[in-house]
C-alpha cells in the first residue's frame, strides 16, 4: 500500500472523529433552518394575527375597511379620555385606538398602542389610514376610488427567454442565486480547508511529530496525503450538509404543502429546470477541487516553512489577495458576465475558481464561449500541476527548517534547489 494512502487514512479518520467536526457538520443545517426557514415560518404565522383597532372618527368622513390582519371597530366616544372610562383596563378589548381629528386633511391622526409588543400594528394601520385618506380625497374631487384603482392596477408583463431552441421562462433570478452561492461556497471552502491544511502541518512540525513521520514517509507523500485527506473531509462534510438540508426541506414540505415558503421553493425549483444544472455542477465541483489543490498546496507549504502562525501571515495575506479580489468584483461580474473583467478573472487560474462558475450560471454560449470555458479548464489544470510541483519542493525543504523565520528568498531558493 502506498504510504501517502496511510497518511490520508490517518488524517481523515482523525479529523472526522473529532467532536468539533461532528458538531459543525450537524450544526450548519440546523442554522440553515433557523435563519432561513424558521423566520419565514414565524413571519407567515404572525401575518395571520388579527389586530383589533378601535376608531374614534371625529370627522365622520373616513371609511376603514377591515382586513385579515386588522379589524376596525367604530366606537362612540368624543375622545381617548372618554373611551378610557368605558373599557376595562384589565381585559384590554383592543390592541390599539385610532383617533381621527375633525379635520384630517390638516391635522394628524393619533394611534394609541396598548402594548409595545406588537411592533407591526403601527405599520399596518398607517397603510390603511393612508388608503382611507386617499378615498376621502378622491371624493372631494369627484373621482370614484374604484375607477382610480382600475387605472392603478399593475400592468401584466411576462418575462420569457427567446432562444434558437424556442421560448422558455426566464430564470435570471435563479442564475444570480446560483452564481452568488457557488462563488461564496468556493471562497469559504478554500479559506477554511486550506487553512486547516496549514495548521495541520504546522502542529506536527511544532510538536516534532513530523520528524518521526518523515523517517518512514517521504515529505512529498506526507503533503499529498494530508491534502487529499482534508479534501475528503471537506467532501464528507459537504455531502452530509446537502443530505440534511434536503431532509429539512422535505420535512417542511410535508408539514405545510400549501405554505408560502413551499410555494416559493417550488417556484425556484421550477425555474432551475431551465438552467443547465449538470454543467454548472460539473464546473462548480471541478473548480472547487482544483481551487482547493491550488491554494491548499500553498497553505500546506507555508505551514511546513514556519514554526508559529504569526510568521505564516506574511505569506498567507499575499496568497489570499486574488481570492479577495475576485469576491470584491463578484457583483460586477454577475451584472456583466460577458465583459472584459469577467473574461480575464475567469481565465486567470488564481481567480477562476470563483468567477468561472459565476459566468457558467448565465449559460454556455451566452455569457461564456466554449473556447473560453475550455481554456480556463486547461489553464487551471496546468497551474495546479505547476503549483503542486513547486510546493512539494518547499514542503520537502521547509518541513525540517527550524529556528529561523523564513523569507520569500528562502522559498524561492527551496523551489530552485529542492
Amino acid at each position: 500500500m502506498n504510504k501517502w494512502w496511510l497518511v490520508l487514512k490517518r488524517e481523515y479518520l482523525f479529523r472526522v472523529k473529532k467532536k468539533s467536526f461532528i458538531v459543525m457538520t450537524l450544526l450548519l443545517p440546523l442554522l440553515f433552518a433557523s435563519f432561513i426557514i424558521l423566520p419565514a415560518y414565524l413571519m407567515e404565522r404572525s401575518m395571520k394575527k388579527n389586530y383589533k383597532v378601535a376608531v374614534i372618527d371625529q370627522s365622520g368622513k373616513l371609511k376603514f375597511d377591515s382586513t385579515e390582519e386588522v379589524s376596525f371597530i367604530q366606537v362612540r366616544a368624543t375622545g381617548i379620555d372618554e373611551l378610557k372610562s368605558q373599557i376595562d383596563k384589565e381585559k384590554k378589548p383592543y390592541d390599539a385606538v385610532l383617533q381621527v381629528p375633525s379635520d384630517p386633511e390638516h391635522e394628524a391622526a393619533v394611534l394609541y398602542l396598548l402594548s409595545d409588543k406588537d411592533v407591526k400594528i403601527s405599520d399596518v394601520v398607517r397603510d390603511i389610514y393612508q388608503q382611507a385618506m386617499e378615498g376621502y380625497r378622491y371624493k372631494q374631487i369627484n373621482i370614484q376610488p374604484e375607477v382610480l384603482e382600475q387605472i392603478k392596477e399593475p400592468a401584466k408583463l411576462t418575462v420569457l427567454k427567446w432562444t434558437e431552441k424556442g421560448v422558455t421562462k426566464s430564470s435570471v433570478g435563479v442564475r444570480i442565486a446560483l452564481a452568488t452561492i457557488g462563488a461564496l461556497l468556493v471562497y469559504f471552502f478554500m479559506f477554511m480547508y486550506g487553512g486547516l491544511a496549514m495548521r495541520s502541518v504546522m502542529e506536527e512540525k511544532v510538536n516534532r511529530v513530523v520528524e518521526l513521520i518523515v523517517s518512514s514517509v517521504r515529505p512529498l507523500e506526507l503533503m499529498f496525503g494530508k491534502l487529499l485527506a482534508i479534501l475528503f473531509v471537506a467532501l464528507t462534510q459537504f455531502v452530509v450538509w446537502i443530505v440534511l438540508i434536503v431532509f429539512i426541506l422535505k420535512s417542511v414540505n410535508i408539514a405545510g404543502q400549501n405554505s408560502d415558503i413551499m410555494v416559493k421553493l417550488n417556484m425556484v425549483l421550477e425555474m432551475v429546470k431551465h438552467v443547465n444544472l449538470g454543467l454548472w455542477i460539473f464546473t462548480f465541483v471541478f473548480f472547487f477541487l482544483t481551487g482547493y489543490l491550488l491554494y491548499g498546496s500553498w497553505f500546506a507549504a507555508i505551514g511546513s516553512a514556519v514554526d508559529v502562525e504569526t510568521d505564516a501571515q506574511q505569506f498567507v495575506f499575499p496568497l489570499t489577495l486574488p481570492i479577495i479580489f475576485a469576491i470584491i468584483f463578484l457583483q460586477a461580474v454577475i451584472f456583466n458576465p460577458d465583459g472584459q473583467m469577467a473574461f480575464w478573472l475567469s481565465i486567470i487560474p488564481f481567480t477562476s475558481p470563483i468567477i468561472m462558475p459565476v459566468r457558467i450560471s448565465f449559460g454556455i454560449g451566452e455569457a461564456v464561449m466554449w473556447w473560453e470555458y475550455l481554456l480556463s479548464l486547461v489553464l487551471m489544470i496546468l497551474t495546479v500541476w505547476a503549483s503542486l510541483w513547486a510546493t512539494a519542493k518547499v514542503f520537502r525543504m521547509g518541513i525540517l527548517f527550524y529556528g529561523k523565520r523564513p523569507t520569500y528568498k528562502d522559498l524561492w531558493k527551496w523551489i530552485r534547489q529542492g
